[in-house]
């Protein structure tokens, strides 16, 4: 059998020309099958079924090239050696310019600069071969490239709303489709390949043969390769992402593990890119309303808050500064609600994290007043709301949409945060668990919580139901948990018997639920997402509900790290865990007969949050509230 390798056929444009010296054969021991890369790295070359690229060179983006060719590493050394000696005349030629402008400048204080693509060092970047040259090789042909960014819709996912600089939704472009020249700096060829594989994750309507053949495989296996490449060569070096180019092009890739379903690696990149906000000083040069910096800064807090709310995580970024009056005051309304939210989502990440430290609170002069603190963010979503007038509150449809969808979508994410944090607010109240006094009434917040559920879930239906773009798999966790806190209500509403408070708009809940589950299925077939094993925790949790609806009685408990034998004896019998951010996982054994009185108290397991993220999660509280106070109280706009 002939070895992939050798006839593997060369597609970078130095290897073009048949005259290139580099594709003079060389002769070769006898036995030698791997390619230059699997030599150096000194792994055995394996290939795919019917792959003339190896293993280790597709996963890696590379060219894969024979032993019998030479070794590109080493291709163009002189060209190397004469690209470095000009980059140092050019670097030495600079650095007299700019003595010379210094000479004659004023002498006034030197004002904050963020590093540009163009002031970044690029001796660091010629190893062996171009960078760039590289980078340029790995794009798609200019048609190609141009099909995929003007098909997809990238320009309308969350992501692209965020960051849209002027905050108005009507100024949103699609991503600029025009070719790349080879001189452009490797951030902007990472930015277009990760634009590249996000638009091809997006767009099954792609997936055409034709396509495929011009992107060398499978719309996966190239969205993959772009990424990687993206990742591997340039986003991974601090040094080239040092600049607002740089962290944009991280948030691009966060969006690209939002659209694969995976929010933990998301969520490590936006704790990248605020470390490396603080290398660059952005939240300094972060200071001035409406600038681009201050936007980026305030985008990369609200994912960083957002993604640590939905996994139960601390956040990183304290800094509440987004949120002062100066920026309130330079925002628009929707835009001054969308700020307002990421502070509050920081609140109550806050009161969370104090929460599991007082469990381990014996005495009560130590126990933390989570309540008190609970009713006073109430208050400020309250007050927030009012920002915008009440017919900005009611939800739009997408039924007879021909322009202005985007806006709309805009307006019903907004809308869905709102009542997203008030669900996660008020959501330890819906259960027993051990920082909650049983012999208090939280009648409020188990009514807040399902109102809000039903808002999440029902704005959820419409979005999605237009929107089945995976970049949307956010909303698909957030409306998870709407569901699961709207059944854990009506389940637990259920030891009250005749006085149980949400009977009446029961069988509704349920009917919505239904669809919110038909949805996931839906979704989990075309997205190939993990979306199914929500839906499978959904009808099984409604299942239960229906038979304690019936007089069934269900022992509940959270798990923990150390239990009883009878504890050990349930948890064999669980027939259903639900995962509740901060607060552990609710886990529901089998039928036990009656049980008299109430559910057992359920035990929150401490998490390991260390005294330095404690305080991160709620350095700014008292000073955000001053900033929230002195904005939000004569902020109701009439409705008109």
């Amino acid at each position: 059998m002939a070895n992939p390798v050798l006839e593997k056929t060369r597609t970078l444009e130095d290897l073009s020309d048949p005259s290139n010296s580099i594709l003079k054969r060389r002769k070769l021991r006898k036995g030698t099958t791997s390619c230059w890369e699997c030599k150096h790295r000194k792994k055995k070359c394996e290939f795919g079924a019917e792959s003339a690229t190896c293993d280790t060179c597709q996963r890696l983006g590379l060219p894969c090239v024979s032993q019998d060719l030479k070794d590109p590493v080493n291709v163009h050394e002189d060209l190397d050696r004469r690209l470095n000696q000009v980059e140092v005349l050019v670097t030495q030629l600079v650095r007299r310019r700019n003595v010379h402008h210094q000479e004659l400048g004023s002498t006034g204080k030197p004002e904050l600069a963020l590093p540009t693509l163009s002031s970044i060092c690029h001796e660091r970047l010629s190893r062996g071969w171009s960078l760039t040259g590289y980078l340029y090789s790995m794009l798609p042909d200019p048609p190609t490239a141009a099909v995929i960014l003007s098909s997809a819709k990238l320009f309308s996912s969350p992501l692209q709303i965020s960051l849209s600089k002027s905050g108005n939704i009507l100024s949103l472009k699609r991503p600029s489709a025009d070719p790349l020249s080879l001189d452009s700096h490797p951030v902007a060829f990472a930015r277009r390949l990760v634009q590249l594989a996000v638009c091809l994750k997006q767009s099954h309507a792609l997936s055409s043969g034709q396509l495929t053949v011009h992107l060398n495989g499978s719309i996966d296996d190239a969205a993959q390769r772009y990424f990687n490449a993206a990742s591997h060569f340039v986003t991974s070096q601090d040094f080239l992402i040092a600049s607002l180019d740089g962290l944009e092009t991280l948030m691009l890739q966060g969006g690209y593990h939002i659209t694969n379903g995976d929010f933990r690696a998301a969520w490590a990149i936006q704790r990248r890119a605020a470390n490396i906000s603080q290398v660059i000083d952005l939240p300094n040069l972060a200071k001035e309303p409406g600038s681009r910096s201050e936007h980026l800064w305030f985008y990369i807090t609200y994912s960083d808050r957002f993604l640590s709310l939905m996994l139960g995580l601390p956040f990183n970024v304290a800094d509440d500064s987004f949120a002062s009056t100066l920026n309130l005051a330079a925002s628009a309304p929707a835009q001054r609600l969308e700020r307002i939210h990421a502070q509050l989502a920081g609140y109550i990440i806050a009161r969370n994290l104090r929460m599991q430290k007082s469990t381990g609170s014996e005495e009560e002069s130590f126990r933390y007043e989570h309540y008190a603190e609970t009713k006073k963010i109430d208050d400020y979503l309250k007050r927030a709301a009012r920002i915008l007038p009440n017919s900005w509150w009611l939800a739009p449809s997408f039924d007879t949409v021909f322009d202005g969808a985007l806006e709309r979508t805009a307006k019903l994410l907004m809308q869905m945060h709102q009542y997203y944090l008030l669900v996660l607010l008020h959501q330890p109240y819906t259960i027993h668990n051990h920082n909650v006094d049983l012999d208090r009434d939280y009648s409020y917040s188990k009514f807040a919580a399902v109102s809000a559920s039903r808002e999440v879930v029902s704005r959820y239906l419409t979005i999605r139901n237009y929107h089945r773009s995976p970049s949307y798999r956010a909303l698909d966790e957030k409306a998870f948990i709407a569901s699961v806190t709207l059944l854990l209500s009506h389940f637990v509403g259920h030891e009250n018997a005749t006085a149980n408070f949400f009977e009446h708009q029961r069988s509704s809940d349920l009917g919505t639920i239904e669809k919110v589950i038909d949805l996931f299925e839906d979704l989990s077939v075309r997205l190939e997402s993990s979306g199914l094993c929500g839906s499978q925790i959904l009808r099984k949790f409604m299942q239960i509900e229906e038979d304690a609806a019936n007089g069934s009685v269900y022992r509940t408990w959270n798990r923990i790290e150390t239990s009883t034998s009878a504890d050990q004896d349930c948890a064999d019998q669980c027939v259903i865990q639900l995962p509740i951010p901060y607060f552990g996982v609710i886990l529901i054994s089998d039928k036990v007969g009656n049980i008299e009185g109430q559910l057992p108290t359920l035990d929150v397991p401490l998490q390991e949050t260390s005294i330095e993220q404690e305080i991160l999660g709620s350095a700014n509280y008292e000073t955000g509230t001053e900033l929230f106070n002195d904005w939000i109280h004569d902020e109701q706009i009439d409705d008109s």
